[in-house]
């Protein structure tokens, strides 16, 4: 029976993404909130998918149709959107987000993904990157701040329903960086032009405080104790098809401009960004 519901549910996410590649984009202003609003931080702003918005939001690097909301909002209860997500944000900053966004009774759908700057971790990550002897220790501190997420999440879910009481709310977790490579493997060039070897020590502990963070949205979707909360795991999606994984790879690799890393750097590129957009969707409909 559990080999046929994950069949069914690889299946459906199969058919999900191609919907969500396909399908074409309209929208409808219903007023009192639009149906479908995104908050969240760089994963869900499509950092890794340029070009992103200009003007006002441009500090956001938000992409322009490659997001997973953007993907989304192309399938029918999706459509009527307000995207609000934006680069760096953190759990704090969802607050001032449903301020500005367009969202209130008539808001069927909310997806929420943020966490991973509450602990640190692009700055963790990119010491992991250029300064493997470090990493243990850079992640080390990432995990002391990962408890905390979970009450940050009930209080997001708790803000989120406040503004609209009508939601589903779906909060998201991360992908996993590495996929199931063995030995060593490149994942870009640092800022000398060298390229960035990566060993199975260092992958090991980026992806085990992946889980770890997961484990605290999930729980604090849980402590929220809200009904229309859904956590989404996008995780196993993306075993296969993290950095030198055995698929193709759904994570941009390590690319700097001089001394800085480029902040699609170490985020989902378009098919990561769709793996989100269709795991979202399969679950909507069992809601």
């Amino acid at each position: 029976m559990k080999h046929r519901l994950l069949a069914l549910l690889a299946t459906l996410a199969m058919v999900a993404t191609s919907a969500v590649a396909l399908a074409p984009h309209a929208y409808a202003d219903t007023g009192g909130g639009a149906t479908y609003v995104s908050v969240g931080d760089s994963f869900a702003a499509g950092t890794g998918v340029p070009p992103y918005a200009s003007g006002a939001d441009a500090a956001c690097l938000r992409s322009q149709t490659s997001g997973y909301p953007a993907l989304l909002s192309q399938w029918p209860t999706f459509r009527n959107r307000s995207d609000v997500t934006c680069s760096g944000k953190t759990t704090a900053d969802i607050a001032a987000q449903l301020e500005i966004a367009d969202i209130g009774p008539n808001t069927r759908s909310v997806t929420v993904t943020v966490g991973g700057n509450d602990v640190g971790w692009s700055d963790a990550l990119m010491v992991c990157m250029v300064n493997q002897q470090a990493c243990s220790g850079a992640f080390a501190d990432v995990a002391a701040k990962i408890p905390a997420v979970k009450t940050s999440i009930a209080g997001v879910i708790g803000q989120v329903a406040a503004v609209a009481p009508n939601a589903n709310v779906y909060v998201t977790g991360y992908p996993y960086l590495f996929g199931d490579f063995k030995g060593t493997c490149t994942v870009g060039t640092g800022p000398t032009g060298a390229p960035i070897v990566v060993d199975r020590t260092a992958a090991t502990t980026v992806n085990a405080a992946v889980i770890g963070l997961n484990v605290a949205i999930a729980a604090g979707v849980k402590k929220s104790g809200d009904r229309d909360a859904t956590y989404v795991d996008v995780s196993f999606l993306s075993l296969r098809h993290g950095l030198c994984g055995s698929g193709s790879d759904w994570i941009n690799g390590v690319q700097f401009s001089g001394p800085y890393p480029l902040p699609s750097s170490l985020h989902p590129n378009l098919a990561g960004e769709r793996s989100y957009a269709s795991r979202v969707l399969v679950t909507s409909w069992f809601k």
